[in-house]
C-alpha cells in the first residue's frame, strides 16, 4: 500500500477471508505428506488421525494429516508429542490425573511456524475420539495469530499470510513510545466508540477512572498471549498502548493499536481489546465491553 496512505488505513479490518494460527493431525503417506514418522506414543492414537471428521464435526471425512497438508502447504515440517495438557486450564492431581494432549508443531513452508495442542482423553480411561479443545497459534508469519478450533484453521492461515503480505508494503520503522502514548491520549473518545463525546481519550479515561486514582500508560505487545520471543525473519507483533487504572472496587484496561514492532506508528488508531474487572458485589466478575458499555457499568455500581 502507497506510504501516503497509511494514515488512514483501519489496522484490524482487513479482509475477512484470513484468521490467524494452525493446527495440525492426520494420517497418510509421510513421504507423500512430508511429516515426520510419528512418535511411539502418537501412534497410539493415530487411529483418530484417519478421519479428520473425527476431530472436528466441520472437517472432511478423510485423513486428517492429507487436510493439514493442504492448509499448510507443501514443504511444512510438521512434528507431534503426546503430552499431558498444561496450558488448558487443567490442573492433574494423583486421583484425578489431567487430560492427554496431542502436540503439533509445524515449520511453515514460508517462514514461521504453527503450533496446536488438542486435548485427547486421559490417559487411565483412554483416548476419546472426540477431541474437546483446540488451541494454537501462528507466529513468524507477520504478528501472532491466534486459532480456538480447527475448522477455522484454512482462514486463519489465509489471515496470518494476506496479513504478512500488505504489512511488507509498510515501510519497517520503530516504535517511538512518547508517540505513539501522545497519539492515544489526543484521539477523540468518540474516534474509539461512536457513543461516547468528542472529548479527548485521555480526559475521558480520567474521567472514568476519578481524580484519585492513578491512570498508567505503557506500549506492549496487544496481544498478551504472544510470546515474548525476538522478531526475526518475518515474524511481527501488533502494537497497543495500554491504559490502566485500578482501586478498590474496579480494574479497567483498554488497549488501542497503533502499528507494529517493525513498522513502527501507522494507520488509524482502533480498539483492541478492554477489560473490566468488577472485584466486588453481585456484578463481580471479568467484562469485555465496548467503552460506552463500560461507562454504563460504572454508573449502574449501587454506591455502599
Amino acid at each position: 500500500m502507497p506510504a501516503r496512505d497509511l494514515e488512514t488505513v483501519s489496522l484490524l479490518k482487513r479482509p475477512r477471508m484470513m484468521s490467524a494460527l494452525v493446527l495440525p493431525l492426520g494420517l497418510l503417506s509421510i513421504l507423500l505428506l512430508g511429516s515426520r514418522p510419528l512418535p511411539e506414543q502418537v501412534k497410539s492414537i493415530s487411529y483418530l488421525l484417519e478421519d479428520a471428521s473425527q476431530l472436528d464435526a466441520e472437517l472432511p471425512a478423510i485423513p486428517f494429516r492429507a487436510w493439514l497438508k493442504s492448509v499448510v502447504g507443501e514443504g511444512a515440517r510438521i512434528d507431534w508429542n503426546l503430552t499431558e495438557c498444561g496450558d488448558h486450564g487443567f490442573r492433574g492431581r494423583k486421583d484425578h490425573p489431567a487430560p492427554q494432549c496431542l502436540g503439533i508443531d509445524v515449520g511453515l513452508p514460508e517462514c514461521g511456524r504453527l503450533q496446536l495442542s488438542i486435548v485427547a482423553g486421559k490417559a487411565a480411561t483412554g483416548i476419546h475420539p472426540r477431541l474437546t479443545q483446540a488451541r494454537g497459534f501462528i507466529e513468524g508469519v507477520g504478528p501472532t495469530v491466534t486459532v480456538r478450533s480447527l475448522h477455522e484453521l484454512p482462514a486463519r492461515m489465509a489471515e496470518a499470510r494476506n496479513q504478512m503480505a500488505w504489512l511488507q508494503e509498510v515501510p519497517p520503522a520503530t516504535i517511538d513510545v512518547a508517540s505513539a502514548i501522545n497519539r492515544v491520549k489526543r484521539l477523540k473518545a468518540s474516534d474509539l466508540d461512536g457513543k461516547l463525546d468528542r472529548t479527548t481519550f485521555s480526559a475521558w479515561f480520567r474521567r472514568l477512572a476519578g481524580t484519585a486514582e492513578k491512570v498508567t500508560w505503557k506500549v506492549d505487545r496487544c496481544d498478551p498471549m504472544a510470546r515474548r520471543r525476538g522478531l526475526e525473519g518475518c515474524a511481527d507483533e501488533w502494537a497497543c498502548v495500554h491504559a490502566r487504572f485500578e482501586n478498590d472496587l474496579d480494574s479497567v484496561s483498554v488497549a488501542v493499536v497503533v502499528g507494529t514492532y517493525r513498522r513502527g506508528i501507522f494507520g488509524s488508531p482502533q480498539i483492541y481489546s478492554t477489560r473490566h474487572f468488577v472485584k466486588t458485589g453481585q456484578n463481580f466478575g471479568i467484562r469485555q465491553s465496548p467503552l460506552h458499555e463500560i461507562l454504563s457499568e460504572f454508573e449502574q455500581q449501587p454506591l455502599d
